[in-house]
């Protein structure tokens, strides 16, 4: 199952990491906890691990997002490190 939020750019929230990607769309998910590193790409891992255990800020996910889809890969081993690096987060 796919919820699509019509951000811009589109989110596609999904529990398990979609293999494909559609074009111009990032994929919100959870489920690897820490068992993989950060996908490169269009994808944002939303696991309480990576988030400090704290809900994020749609808005921060939109702007990593935008980020992503223009091909830029902030530093950080972590979502919430990645918002970090691009102002997203104090």
């Amino acid at each position: 199952m796919t919820l699509l939020v019509t951000t811009d750019p589109p989110l596609a929230f999904t529990h398990i990491p979609l293999g494909d990607v559609p074009a111009g769309t990032v994929n919100v998910h959870g489920h690897i906890h820490n068992n993989e590193p950060l996908r490169s790409g269009r994808y944002v891992n939303i696991c309480v691990e990576h988030t400090d255990y704290r809900p994020l800020p749609l808005q921060a996910i939109v702007r990593l997002a935008a980020e992503l889809v223009d091909g830029r890969e902030p530093a950080g081993e972590t979502t919430v490190e990645r918002l970090r690096a691009i102002g997203a987060l104090g």
